[in-house]
């Protein structure tokens, strides 16, 4: 009778890992990028050069990794005069970069974004997840742009997040995100307030903070090298730090995550 129990608690044991067990990652559930637009009013001004988010799905199977399906489910409102123009203009997996004009079923607000699938990926392979997505020079700097893509299998279901920031110039400057002259702390946020190191020679002014459907929820001066966000009623979540400079120039950005 031991042994039977012993027997069963193996089964079910390596049945349980199955069942958690990934078939797929990404590089990131959250990718950034921020770019100074494109000149749409001048007629050389080709959109394929419009900025590219990177981003990659991962077999993460014991085989073959066959399946996966994915659909873009939210977007920037190109109807609003914040993110007029403003619009993805390809989404790439391992089959092919689809054009907008093929990536829904209709042309006018709401879009209803079509499902897709991959071709099978290869044990240890990974696919290309990326878009491209169209931001006018005419957009306000500061600005964050922030669509989300669903893939899924019939054992997983995950989702990236895409955050576009329109900066001016450049965007060459912008501090990357291993750089730790910006820094959040703690993150997670535990308590009701986190705090923003900024080195005072990146000359930041103020931080903004955004959910993830773009909606700006805190502002925090920079005082010093420190800036304290009131996170009290942030509902849980990932969220984007902007810290910017006098001008608006967007100095960097940061995930901040709320348990």
């Amino acid at each position: 009778m031991k042994k039977l129990f012993i027997l069963s608690a193996l089964v079910l044991g390596i049945t349980g890992t199955r069942a958690m067990a990934q078939d797929f990652s990404f590089d990131s559930t959250s990718v950034y990028v921020s770019t100074p637009g494109l000149d749409l009013a001048n007629p050389a001004t080709t959109l394929d050069d419009a900025v590219t988010v990177y981003n990659h799905v991962h077999n993460e199977t014991s085989g073959t990794l066959s399946g996966l399906k994915w659909q873009i489910i939210q977007t920037m409102d190109s109807t609003t005069t914040t993110y007029k123009k403003w619009h993805i203009h390809t989404f790439c997996d391992n089959i092919i970069c689809y054009p907008s004009n093929q990536l829904t079923s209709n042309s006018t607000w709401p879009l209803n974004f079509l499902e897709f699938s991959f071709a099978d990926i290869a044990y240890r392979a990974k696919s290309d997840f990326k878009m491209q997505v169209v931001v006018p020079t005419t957009a306000a700097n500061g600005t964050v742009g922030i669509a989300k893509v669903r893939a899924w299998t019939a054992n997983q279901a995950d989702t990236a997040i895409y955050i576009v920031t329109k900066v001016s110039g450049s965007g060459l400057n912008v501090v990357k995100a291993n750089d730790n002259r910006v820094l959040v702390f703690p993150n997670p946020a535990l308590q009701n307030e986190v705090t923003v190191f900024v080195n005072k020679d990146l000359k930041a002014t103020q931080t903004k903070v955004y959910n993830m459907i773009g909606v700006e929820v805190a502002v925090a001066k920079v005082d010093g090298e420190l800036a304290h966000i009131n996170t009290a009623t942030f509902a849980s979540g990932t969220y984007m730090v902007q810290v910017l400079a006098a001008d608006g120039t967007l100095v960097a950005t940061r995930k901040l995550v709320k348990n």
